[in-house]
């Protein structure tokens, strides 16, 4: 019996199971709602393993667990479960390394998994293919499946589309910060979509809208902490909702965006990352920066950029103020008054640069591409455009 030790957590391979434990962390993490499993159904069902992982805490706390079970020739993985306290730290990962070396070893014909529908691009990342099943014999075949929900007839407007499109990525767009941007980033990408494909078969996206002024009373007040719990409250919402790929409907949650990506199982669309690209593409040097006074003031966009070659500077804190006020009172509220953007592209111009980076996603509605003489990065476009290309699986133009 195998133990593996990641930290302060222990992995034991087919050890014995405390029912009461695993019944209480089923409930747990919602698999059992209507609460009609019993301890004594949980023994049952447990009885039927051919191979279980668990995870306990150096107290004994079980905090993770994955099984498999089936009979000599179909093979099904069950119950994947990380504690909720102690998610994002590889157990379900390492969990999943278990239950395949485990099935290396077997001889089983087929393998499915029955319960990946909340996160089914954790799985992908071990070999495994989503499908959506038309008839039982698509997915009782040889080799691994995933198996996410009864069988079910396509429509004829399913039959229809082209076969990339049906392997389509789910977009997760965490907006609200503000809605006016968000809401821009829902037309843009539909349009791109339009314009690349002429087609109505537009990419499905999933939006969770944060407390904006919750938002911006973290990054006001520099809990840092608070911060990222809420940025992850939205990132797991969209998890659970089933979207492929995330990005973040603003510039300024980047500060954090390495901290958010360790903490997800999801790929991320970096905003800061792909205008940094998109600069570099471009041959574009020196650039200033606009946005609201926390991202003027932070240095993510300064540290992308310097590895891309590329120097980034910030306007005068007395010009950061009026930039500030612009958005807050203004722009995330739907105002675009003629005199602001004046005030904007004044500011603009008294900097000798390549180009301006429209670092924050309402500043892009209210100044335009003709409105300067040097490349005004849009960013919100930029962003909308990789993540469309994410969904598509395709790499060329942005």
């Amino acid at each position: 019996m195998p133990n593996h030790d990641l930290g302060e957590i222990a992995f034991t391979e087919n050890g014995p199971i405390d029912i009461e434990e695993f019944h209480a962390l089923h409930r747990l993490v919602g698999w059992d709602p209507r609460r009609q499993q019993t301890p004594e159904k949980t023994a049952e069902m447990l009885r039927l393993n051919h191979y279980h992982i668990a995870a306990h805490t150096r107290s004994g706390q079980l905090v993770g667990f994955a099984r498999v079970c089936g009979d000599p020739y179909i093979a099904q993985i069950l119950d994947v479960i990380t504690h909720p306290d102690y998610r994002r730290r590889g157990i379900a990962t390492r969990c999943m390394a278990g239950v395949l070396a485990y099935l290396k070893g077997a001889d089983y014909i087929s393998v499915t998994l029955t319960d990946g529908s909340r996160l089914p691009g954790f799985y992908e990342q071990f070999g495994f293919q989503r499908l959506d099943a038309v008839t039982p014999t698509r997915v009782w075949r040889r080799g691994m499946a995933i198996y996410l929900g009864p069988p079910a007839y396509e429509s004829p407007l399913r039959q229809s589309r082209p076969q990339f499109q049906k392997q389509a990525k789910t977009i997760g767009i965490l907006g609200g910060i503000s809605h006016e941007s968000t809401i821009a980033y829902y037309d843009r990408i539909l349009k791109k979509y339009r314009a690349r494909q002429n087609d109505y078969h537009y990419p499905r996206i999933i939006i969770h809208s944060l407390d904006f002024q919750t938002f911006t009373d973290y990054e006001n007040s520099g809990d840092r902490a608070g911060y990222i719990a809420e940025i992850m409250s939205g990132v797991e919402s969209l998890e659970a909702a089933g979207a492929d790929v995330i990005l973040m409907a603003a510039n300024s949650p980047h500060s954090v965006y390495f901290e958010i990506e360790r903490r997800t199982m999801l790929p991320m669309i970096s905003i800061v990352a792909e205008t940094a690209r998109y600069a570099q593409q471009r041959h574009l040097k020196i650039l200033l920066l606009l946005g609201i006074k926390y991202t003027m003031q932070s240095d993510f966009y300064q540290t992308a950029c310097r590895e891309a070659g590329i120097e980034v500077i910030t306007p005068l804190e007395t010009e950061q103020d009026l930039i500030e006020r612009i958005i807050f009172e203004e722009l995330v509220i739907g105002l675009f008054k003629v005199e602001s953007k004046q005030t904007l592209l004044d500011i603009i111009k008294r900097y000798n640069v390549d180009g301006v980076i429209l670092g924050c996603t309402e500043l892009p509605l209210i100044i335009k591409p003709d409105d300067l003489s040097i490349e005004a990065i849009d960013t919100l476009d930029i962003h909308a455009g990789a993540a469309l290309r994410y969904s598509l699986g395709v790499e060329n133009g942005y």
